[in-house]
């Protein structure tokens, strides 16, 4: 299951211009990492395009507003202070 959570950080990590760290912290404040970990059996099975537009559109906006969406980068930053 570790791998996977760092397949999926480092993919959105390189998707959104930011450093894993960021992501990494942007995952466990809004509870993406336990998301990956517990849905893994299912999760592991999509492709990574899927993964990420999953976590952006049903995960991250459900937890912070079609916002997300507009700024996308800049706006992920701004969420990790």
């Amino acid at each position: 299951i570790s791998d996977f959570v760092v397949f999926c950080v480092e993919y959105y990590k390189d998707k959104e211009n930011l450093s894993g760290k960021d992501v990494y912290d942007l995952f466990d404040k809004y509870g993406v990492l336990d998301y990956l970990e517990k849905g893994y059996d299912v999760l592991h099975t999509q492709g990574k395009n899927w993964l990420m537009e999953d976590i952006d559109n049903s995960h991250l906006c459900h937890c912070l507003g079609r916002a997300l969406l507009v700024v996308r980068g800049q706006l992920l930053q701004h969420l990790l202070l």
